[in-house]
Parts: C-alpha cells; sequence; structure tokens
C-alpha cells in the first residue's frame, strides 16, 4: 500500500484541475498527445518523480488543462516505488483509473515513453490573476497603469538609477502576485530607492555630508569661508592669482591681530588660489548641471569655436537643459582641439556628455544639436551633426537662427548703401583717433544743445545692432558734425594741417548729398526692425514657436515698409522742401542746407552772393534714386529671409512645437482636437526614446487633450493670461514651469510630459556661446596668455555662473578641498628651505603628551623621560588647532604630538 500522505495530495491536486477543466468551455477531456506531469514530493526520502502519459479522448479521467506551474520531470509518477505504486487507485470526479493502466496507456504510445522535456506551460491558464488594491496597505509606493496593465513602483522610477535589472522601475510588472510585490520589497535597489527618498526629505544642515563640516569650529569654518570667497572674488573680477595674498592680508590688516583672525600661511599663495578655485568651478558645475541631469532627462547640446589671445583653439560647449523645470542654457566646459575638424570637435562632445556630463547612454538624452554656419559644424556629408547622429537619427541639427538673419542681410549688394556705409565709417574713424576732434565735437554739441552720441563702429559682433547704432549715431548728431567739419575745412589756424581740412571736406560733402540724408533716413527705420528681431532671436527664453512668429511679424513689417505713403514718410523725416516762384527749390536737414557743395559755401560766404539753389530736376531724382534702391533691399530681405529659414521653419517636429504656447490655442470649441496631429509629428520622430521611457501615443493624446482643459481651467494659478499677447514670451515659460512642477501631476500626466520636456529644450540660437567667448577675452587678456586651458575653465565657470560674490555659500566646496575627499591637508606646511633653530627647555609634560603616551607602540619613551617646550611654538599651536578642526582630533592631534615629541627627545639625547 502507498503511503496515505501521498495518495491525498496528488488526487486533492488532480481533482482540482478535473473540476476546472470540466466547467472549461474547452471541453471536459484533455486532447490527444497532451503531455500531463506531476511532481509529488516524497516525505520520507524528499525524492522528486513524475511521469509523463498520453491521455485519449475516451479516457474516463478528466483532469482539465496542464496547469503552468508543474515542471515536466523524469518519466515515472512520483508515487514512490513500483511494488507498492502497482495496487495505489487515483480517484477523478468518482472513477477509479489504476496505475498500471496509465503506465500501459503510456507505453503503448506510438512513440514509447516519452523523454524528459522543458517545454513551456500552456499559454492557457487555470486562474486568472488581477491587481489588487488591498496590496497598497502598507506598500504606498505600489501603482496600477490599467492602460497598460501593469504594476510599477513610485520611488524606484523617481529615486533608483542605478544600471541594475528593476521591472516595477522600467517596464513594469504584468504577473499580479502577491508574491512578486513582496520580492520587489525586500530587493536591494529597493531598498536603496527607499534610502534616497528619505535622504532627500532630510534638511539640508541634518545630512551627513552637512554634518561632517559641524565637526569644524565655528571660527575654523569662518575662516575657510573667507579663504574660499576671496578665491571666489578673485575668479569673478578678473584678478590674477598673485592678489590673493594680498587680498587676505588686506583683511588681517582691517579686522586686528585677533584670535579670530589669524591666517594659515600656508594658504597665501597664487597656487593654493588656484586650487581652491578649481574646487569652486567643480562645485558650481555640480550644482547647476550634473545634479540637475538623470537617465530620464533630455538636453540640448550647443557648441562654437574661437581662438584665444594665446592663438590656441578653443571649442567652448553649453548645454540647454530644464533647471526647476525652466529651460536654461549652462556653461559646461572649455575644451582646446588641436586641430578644429569635424573629428575632433565631435569626439570632445562625446567626451562632455559622457564624462563632464556622466551620460552614458547620451544618445537616449540627446534630441538636438545647435551650431551656427560654420561647414565643419553643419557639413552634410562629415560634419559634427552628421557625426552625432550616427546611430541616432532623431536628434535635430539646428542652424543658429541669429545667424540666420544676419547671413540674410549680409548677401545684400546695394551699391547706395555701400557708399553710405563708407561714410559712416569715415566719421568713426576721424572722431575715433583723434581726441582733438571728439572733444570739438562735443563743445559743438553743447553750443547747439544736442547730447552728442559717440560715432560707433559700423562691424561688430552683433551685426545688426552695430549697423542700427552707427547709422542713427550719424544721424543724430549730424548737425554738429557738419558745423565742425565745416569749421575744420574753413580755419586757417596752424593746428588745422592740409591734410586735416581736405579729409574734413571731402566727409562733409559726402554728409551734405542728398542720397545720403534720404537713404540715412530709410536705413535707421531699416535696421531698427531688423536690430528688434535680431535682439528678439538672442533671448535666452525665446522658444521655437516664437521664432516663427517673429520671422513673420518682421517680413509684414518691411512689406509695410515698402508702401509709397510709408516709404515717403521714413525718407523726409526731418527734412524741409522750400519752392519758390522761379520753381527753384531749398532743401535744409536741421535747418542746414544740403544738396550744396562746400566749394559753393565758400563762395556764399566770401563774395556774400546769393547761393545757387537746387533745381527740383535734382531733388526728385535723388528721391527716385532712394526709393528704387529702398524697394530693391526690401524685396531682396524678405526672399533671403524666406530662404534662410525655410529648413527651420518647414521642419516637422519645429513646426509642431507652437502646440506648447498656449497663446497659439484656439477658443474652447475648438481647443478639444488643436494639437493631436502636430503631437503625432512629435512622436514618431522621437520615437525610440519616448518609447523607451514608456511613453504610449494614444494615452498621450488623452492627457494631452485632459492638460489642455485644466491649463485653461486654473490659468489665473500659473499666471497665464491668453489674452494678452505681449508677454507671451514670459508667460509660457512661468506656466511650464508651474505646471511641470506640481507633484500631483506627474502621475496624472506621465504620458505627455516627456513630449513636453523635449520640446522645452530644443535651442534657437548660440548667441549664449558668443557671449562666452566674449568672457573668455575678458579673462584671458593680452597680460595674461599663459592661463592654461583648465584654468582658463575654471575661471569662466565662475564667471558665467551669474552668482554674486556677497551670496556665494562656499561650503560645498569646501567640502570637496577637504580632508574628507581623500587629500591630506596641511595648512601650515612652509616651503622647503632652512629653518630656524628652536630652543627647547625642560617643563611639565601636558595632557596631549600623556595622551600620546598611553598610545601603544606610538613611542618606546614614558611620559617621565621626555623633555617639553617651554614656550609655546605658534606654529604647532595653529596646526593642532587646524587639525582638531577640520578632522575633530583623533589621529591627526596624535601625529602632530608625536612629532612634538620627536623634537624633544632630539633635545634630550644631545644634553645627554
Amino acid at each position: 500500500m502507498s503511503k496515505p500522505g501521498k495518495s491525498k495530495t496528488l488526487f486533492a491536486f488532480w481533482k482540482k484541475n478535473a473540476s476546472v477543466a470540466a466547467n472549461s468551455p474547452s471541453g471536459s477531456s484533455v486532447a490527444h498527445g497532451e503531455n500531463v506531469s506531476v511532481e509529488v514530493e516524497d516525505d520520507s526520502n524528499h525524492n522528486n518523480l513524475s511521469s509523463d502519459s498520453n491521455v485519449t479522448p475516451n479516457s474516463s479521467c478528466n483532469i482539465g488543462p496542464r496547469p503552468t506551474h508543474i515542471r515536466p520531470s523524469d518519466g515515472n509518477l512520483g508515487l514512490g516505488d513500483a511494488s507498492s505504486s502497482s495496487t495505489d487507485t487515483l480517484s477523478c470526479l468518482g472513477e477509479d483509473v489504476t496505475l498500471e493502466q496509465t503506465q500501459s496507456a503510456r507505453l503503448n504510445t506510438p512513440t514509447g515513453p516519452t523523454k524528459r522535456t522543458h517545454s513551456k506551460p500552456s499559454v492557457s491558464r487555470s486562474k486568472y490573476y488581477t491587481f489588487q488594491e488591498s496590496w497598497r496597505k502598507g506598500n504606498t509606493w505600489l501603482r496600477y497603469d490599467s492602460s497598460k496593465n501593469i504594476m510599477f513602483c513610485t520611488v524606484c522610477r523617481s529615486f533608483d538609477k542605478s544600471n541594475r535589472r528593476n521591472t516595477f522601475r522600467d517596464t513594469g510588472c504584468s504577473s499580479f502576485r502577491l508574491s512578486n510585490v513582496d520580492s520587489h520589497k525586500k530587493s536591494d535597489v529597493h531598498k536603496a530607492a527607499i534610502q534616497a527618498e528619505a535622504a532627500s526629505k532630510i534638511e539640508k544642515k541634518d545630512r551627513p555630508i552637512e554634518r561632517q563640516v559641524t565637526k569644524m569650529s565655528e571660527h575654523q569654518l569662518e575662516k575657510m569661508k573667507k579663504y574660499f570667497k576671496t578665491s571666489f572674488f578673485i575668479a569673478q573680477y578678473g584678478k590674477p592669482f598673485s592678489d590673493f595674498k594680498l587680498l587676505m592680508e588686506l583683511q588681517l590688516h582691517n579686522f586686528g591681530d585677533d584670535d579670530q583672525s589669524k591666517l594659515y600661511t600656508s594658504y597665501l599663495s597664487d597656487k593654493q588660489c588656484k586650487e581652491f578655485i578649481d574646487h569652486i568651478a567643480a562645485d558650481i558645475l555640480e550644482k547647476n548641471v550634473t545634479t540637475q541631469l538623470n537617465d530620464d532627462c533630455f538636453i540640448s547640446i550647443l557648441a562654437d569655436g574661437s581662438t584665444d589671445r594665446s592663438n590656441t583653439e578653443q571649442e567652448i560647449i553649453f548645454v540647454s537643459m530644464l533647471n526647476n523645470n525652466r529651460a536654461v542654457t549652462q556653461f559646461v566646459t572649455l575644451a582646446s582641439v588641436p586641430q578644429a575638424n569635424a573629428e575632433n570637435i565631435a569626439k570632445e562632445l562625446i567626451v562632455t556628455l559622457t564624462d563632464k556630463l556622466k551620460l552614458k547612454n547620451w544618445k537616449n538624452n540627446l534630441v538636438s544639436c545647435c551650431f551656427d554656419g560654420a561647414s565643419v559644424n553643419l557639413g552634410c556629408k562629415s560634419g559634427v551633426a552628421v557625426r552625432l547622429t550616427e546611430g541616432a537619427p532623431h536628434i535635430i541639427s539646428v542652424h543658429c537662427c541669429a545667424h540666420r538673419l544676419e547671413l540674410a542681410i549680409k548677401n545684400i549688394e546695394e551699391p547706395l548703401i555701400t557708399e553710405v556705409e563708407k561714410v559712416v565709417q569715415d566719421c568713426y574713424l576721424f572722431y575715433r583717433w583723434s581726441v582733438k576732434n571728439w572733444g570739438e565735437l562735443q563743445k559743438v554739441g553743447s553750443l547747439l544743445k544736442i547730447s552728442v552720441k559717440r560715432p560707433a563702429k559700423l562691424i561688430g559682433v552683433r551685426l545688426l545692432a552695430h549697423h542700427y547704432r552707427a547709422i542713427n549715431a550719424v544721424r543724430f548728431n549730424w548737425p554738429a558734425i557738419v558745423t565742425h567739419l565745416n569749421n575744420v575745412g574753413s580755419s586757417c589756424s596752424a593746428d588745422a594741417s592740409l591734410k586735416k581740412r581736405e579729409q574734413a571736406m571731402t566727409l562733409l560733402d559726402m554728409l551734405r548729398a542728398l542720397v545720403f540724408v534720404f537713404l540715412t533716413n530709410f536705413l535707421c527705420s531699416y535696421f531698427a526692425i531688423l536690430k528688434e528681431m535680431s535682439l528678439t532671436l538672442q533671448k535666452n527664453d525665446i522658444t521655437v514657436d516664437q521664432v516663427v512668429d517673429k520671422v513673420q511679424c518682421v517680413k509684414k513689417s518691411l512689406l509695410k515698409l515698402k508702401m509709397e505713403k510709408e516709404l515717403n514718410e521714413t525718407i523726409h523725416k526731418d527734412v524741409q522742401i522750400i519752392t519758390d516762384t522761379d520753381n527753384k527749390i531749398k532743401v535744409t536737414y536741421h535747418g542746414e542746407m544740403i544738396g550744396i557743395s562746400a566749394q559753393q559755401n565758400r563762395e556764399k560766404r566770401s563774395q556774400s552772393a546769393k547761393m545757387k539753389e537746387t533745381c527740383a530736376e535734382t531733388v526728385n531724382k535723388a528721391i527716385l534714386q532712394v526709393k528704387n534702391a529702398a524697394v530693391k533691399v526690401i524685396d531682396e530681405t524678405v526672399k533671403n529671409i524666406d530662404d534662410r529659414f525655410e529648413s527651420f521653419t518647414n521642419h516637422k517636429v519645429i513646426r509642431a512645437a507652437a502646440i506648447i504656447n498656449p497663446h497659439n490655442w484656439p477658443t474652447d470649441n475648438e481647443i478639444d482636437a488643436y494639437g493631436d496631429e502636430q503631437l503625432t509629428d512629435i512622436f514618431n520622430h522621437y520615437q525610440s526614446i519616448l518609447e523607451a521611457r514608456h511613453v504610449n501615443l494614444s494615452a498621450a493624446k488623452l492627457q494631452w487633450l485632459e492638460l489642455k482643459r485644466l491649463i485653461l481651467r486654473k490659468k489665473r494659478r500659473w499666471k497665464i493670461d491668453c489674452e494678452n499677447k505681449e508677454d507671451g514670451e514670459s508667460t509660457t515659460t512661468e506656466m511650464w514651469a508651474s505646471v511641470l512642477g506640481d507633484e500631483e501631476l506627474l502621475t496624472r500626466f506621465d504620458q505627455i510630459f516627456p513630449i513636453i520636456r523635449i520640446l522645452l529644450v530644443l535651442p534657437v540660437h548660440t548667441a549664449e556661446l558668443e557671449r562666452g567667448f566674449s568672457q573668455m577675452n575678458v579673462v584671458m587678456n593680452e597680460k595674461r596668455t599663459n592661463l592654461k586651458t583648465n584654468s582658463l575653465n575654471s575661471l569662466l565657470t565662475i564667471k558665467l555662473s551669474n552668482i554674486d560674490y556677497m551670496t556665494y555659500d562656499p561650503v560645498g566646496a569646501i567640502l570637496k578641498w577637504s580632508p574628507w575627499s581623500g587629500k591630506r591637508r596641511r595648512p601650515d606646511s612652509k616651503p622647503y628651505g632652512k629653518r630656524p633653530k628652536k630652543d627647547f627647555g625642560t617643563a611639565q609634560v601636558s595632557e596631549a603628551a600623556e595622551d600620546v603616551s598611553e598610545a601603544p607602540g606610538l613611542i618606546g619613551k614614558t611620559s617621565e623621560n621626555m623633555t617639553w617646550s617651554s614656550e609655546s611654538d605658534p606654529e604647532t599651536e595653529e596646526r593642532r588647532e587646524v587639525g582638531e578642526g577640520l578632522v575633530g582630533g583623533g589621529l591627526a592631534r596624535l601625529a602632530l604630538e608625536f612629532e612634538e615629541e620627536s623634537s624633544a627627545w632630539e633635545s634630550d639625547d644631545s644634553d645627554f
């Protein structure tokens, strides 16, 4: 007889599955040829045996579908030995099937006994498992996504940054069993995420790394803050490193010689100042950039090249990212490349992404790259953009919009405008390189009650802004300039040379020409429109859709300026035309006669004769020339803008980015369908990186509809007024920062928020890089051409951080520099050289010496045999103070006292 325990277990198991099969829609019998394997554990010898049997459809034993948790096994049914199992009977639904009949049916199959197989479980299951809300009791981190039918861990998705496998963080768990929840709860990755969440809720002062600072004494920490703040001041204001010692000594002199103001002499050096600045720069980069990035973030990279004052090719790199849910452009690094070709630049960008920004899988984080129009960057065959997009076709290469506008204007060629620009440049040079001429012009302006503007250079970094400023300065100063040049040309004093008088009279004739006056009025209005567009395209908070709107507005403004009435009013501004009875006219500009030469003016003054008046035909001819030139310039400008911005405005993703601007949203009746088509284009372009973050298009569209309605209902809360179009640049940024920063909405709109974040970091211009190069030239001036790239990089990081040295908190940099960083600090160490001989005397052994004598193995002498200096050594006291302050006593104190003991023993041996 078989053991009752085994038969009871087997009967109950088969009976359960047979009852399920009897009620299943597929029938009550098992299909022919289906392998059934059962595993039963023997209580006596703990051996696992099993058997495979083929049951025909006519069999009276209905066992139901094969359970998924039964493993295929060796080939013998686990019922003990053969002798005892032969008499056992299996009861299934009231029918008796002996073991001999079952084995006979298996042996009589055409294929004979089945071999051991590891076939996968059947698709059909005996039981369907669902998520239970009761599992969330005690597991507040557990969430269920009904759209995907998965359960996931919110804590792991937010705080688990490891590369270890974590189903509850990555794809979510679709096997709804309480054992899976408990297994994840006990896993190491979940425990680490829980600890990270708890650490994030601790106040800054209570964090472990902050508690290390409390080990310093209060005055010790204040001293170190003075060092680091002074170093920060030197870096921010471009002072040389050698000024560090002078500034620290000045502070000591101002605050007196009390104990609190003593300085550590080993830190008063330019090398130590450089070290402080390096740690400050590392701390700023970590706070502003590195800590804001993670594996799920989206960024855009911006790069440009230039040559510094030491003729070294430098590549400046910025990154567009979300900092506290606001789109910002942050400086990352300044790298020197051996040769400014596409291969070296692309390699440096990849190193920056992987090492500086710590993005190992950077292709899943990078959404676009922005460069100027250089062929090395945007070359269609082997440029930097092409090399970055290899294996990542979703990365968009953006040509700086500010450079596009500059190139559109540069391509315009008009002889009359070229002549006007030459006259403006000559006026600049005439007063720029002569202090006497500039002083005389200011005196003339004061007599005419004109606040003279300094003549500006025509060419500059901002081409359009410099053009407008230079032409407008000549137009504004025209009465004073004409009066001064007339005085210089007619002067017979010895101070005015013949060459200078001729130069003044030539320039005066050009300024009095009718074409110059009319065309200058037109160019001031023309460049004012383009200058406004150029400055708008260089704003840091401008979005992609605002660029498209600005291009359309500028084109409309230029076409309006081209109209006959508007053009006449523009070119005749401040010009008066007086006609007499003889059809002779006089043309004046700011009260001065124009259209006559300087020779005619001299004849009038010398002979007191009536000045020859200009005929109407000459004036009309000049007006016609200016109008034709103006129309030509406007037409070419509009055409060039269309050509330059066509690739930008027609890009699917760029055009679709306009949906995030609430000022573009239609009325409530049409808001439901708005943006669905654009959302599809964005998802299709970034499908690979969005699917890696479990974003689904259909779910994103549903959340997009709900989000639009929510924003319209709560527009006051997020400081947005859709009817006020003028403040659109600021309200859009503020609105999305508030929406993305709302913790209640993070889980609710987890499908649409990643798409919004991509659109917010799309770059528009590289103006910030040009500002970085300007600051680089300020830092590395003609007297600091020996600065290394590392030092220049640290100085730029501090200078571009926009942090005031008065409010700067150096605690983070002190922690990086302090002994906990793994480096040994010896504040009182001095340069190598001859030391003064110390006078050691006999004194009582101090308490510190007793501590050293008690340390086993530290020194082999007793405290009674030691001698000690009768006078306190200030250097040793300073060193003991710093050691106890930075390390909190401990080993540093023992090491210092051991060194003092050694000196004392040397003195004792010499006396002996």
